[in-house]
């Protein structure tokens, strides 16, 4: 992957021609030294659901898609797919008996972890013993399903999100279902979340037709789309410890967060990087810490992952670049494992193992200029580090760049005509910022 995908595009077109000079060639994955593939085991498909059993948290699901191959010019093969687990957190995983079908969800009941649901393309499949065995649940049309979400008071209760079919309900465990879209306007459901305090509070994430929001288990919908706009939602969580707080990922969009529980939204896209088009990568997952839940994270389908530890307001690329992150799930733990369920396997990520950075030459320059110059460097910012030759910082408030490269700082912003300026040299003004207490 080459140095110039992690330059916001807008400063890109002016620092590429220096960047390209001093550096060429390309790097690997930015952040790729953080996360660990773990994918011993598991077929060839794209891992599209995660699930941690928190009774057992070295015990892991992955819901895969199956690959249609031929081998040697024979006919083609059905390869991969289902679900697979693993018992020793990740590094290693076995096939279940649920095998050759393309897994979009999973669901584990948590007052009785041995039993879980797989959402796929042709219904609903249950397994009462840790995955050993499943039998397939009656369902009508046998739906596509895009979304799984579990009551955790009352776990016999399911929701199932479809493409096409809306919202399915059960309250038995999945033996039975019944439909549960009156005021759905849109019947892509691709996510789906419950209110942990009120589970009779739920949301519906669709294609195109934003959040919809149900008060009672599912029985009458309403769109909740203020500030959010009719668009596609692949992707929901709820703040565990103020439930009010919920987070929509989008196709296209960024992020949004409400704080009055979906009646209001807000864009938090600072420090997401924007396409050439001027939209975002689309956001497919979102996860929240749920022993720190001012700690979140997203997986984009080319950016890899972000992170916020500031409840959205900034988010800060860890890596996977260029590698469709399709699930998350998190160990949860002060300082979090969390594994991501991409197009090419499993990776983890563990926070325990990453390094606290010393604050570096650039950011004292950056922290020097911010207190001379406040009128033209207003937050909020955000910070890449590609090499330790460059550096950048975007405010976001004034729309302007601060950036090191080869020992010479440089800014770009209204201020600058939106030119490049040259502020100085790295040593003068390394100097003066110490001089000044930085």
């Amino acid at each position: 992957m080459c140095l110039r995908n992690y330059i916001p595009r807008s400063l890109g077109r002016f620092l590429l021609p220096l960047l390209v000079l001093s550096f060429g060639g390309c790097t690997a994955w930015a952040g790729t030294n953080a996360w660990t593939k773990q994918s011993e085991g598991l077929g060839p498909g794209a891992v599209h659901a995660l699930a941690i059993d928190m009774a057992t948290p070295g015990t892991l699901y992955a819901g895969t898609t199956y690959i249609l191959a031929s081998v040697d010019g024979s006919s083609p093969t059905l390869f991969g797919g289902g679900v697979f687990k693993s018992t020793d957190g990740g590094a290693a995983w076995t096939a279940t008996k649920l095998t050759n079908t393309s897994v979009s969800a999973l669901a584990i009941n948590p007052l009785m972890p041995a039993n879980l649901h797989a959402g796929a393309w042709r219904g609903v499949s249950k397994s009462m013993d840790s995955g050993m065995t499943w039998a397939t649940v009656g369902m009508p049309a046998a739906p596509q399903v895009a979304a799984l979400a579990i009551d955790p008071a009352v776990p016999d209760t399911l929701y199932v999100g479809t493409y096409r079919n809306g919202v399915l309900k059960s309250v038995d465990g999945g033996t039975k279902w019944n439909a549960a879209n009156s005021g759905l306007t849109h019947m892509d459901v691709r996510a789906l979340a419950i209110d942990p305090s009120v589970p009779n509070i739920l949301y519906a994430g669709t294609s195109e037709g934003g959040v919809l929001k149900s008060v009672d288990g599912g029985t009458k919908w309403a769109a909740v789309n203020t500030g959010l706009m009719p668009m596609d939602v692949p992707a929901l969580a709820i703040d565990p410890s103020a439930p009010n707080t919920i987070y929509a990922g989008t196709g296209g969009d960024g992020i949004f967060k409400s704080t009055d529980g979906g009646a209001t939204w807000v864009a938090v896209n600072a420090g997401l990087p924007m396409t050439p088009t001027g939209k975002y990568n689309h956001v497919y997952t979102l996860a929240i810490n749920p022993a720190t839940p001012t700690t979140l994270y997203a997986g984009t389908n080319f950016d890899g992952v972000f992170k916020s530890t500031d409840s959205g307001m900034t988010w800060t690329n860890i890596g996977l670049a260029g590698n469709p992150v399709l699930a998350l799930a998190i160990k949860p733990t002060t300082q979090a494992i969390v594994y991501a369920g991409t197009l090419h396997g499993v990776f983890r990520y563990d926070e325990a193992s990453i390094p606290v950075p010393a604050v570096s030459d650039s950011d004292r320059i950056f922290n020097y200029l911010e207190a001379i110059y406040p009128q033209y460097l207003l937050p909020a910012k955000t910070a890449s580090a590609t090499s330790p030759e460059y550096y950048y910082r975007y405010y976001s408030g004034t729309n302007a760049y601060l950036a090191t490269v080869r020992g010479m700082v440089y800014y770009l912003g209204p201020a600058s005509g939106n030119s490049i300026h040259l502020v100085g040299t790295q040593a003068d003004l390394l100097g003066a910022a110490a001089k000044a207490g930085f």
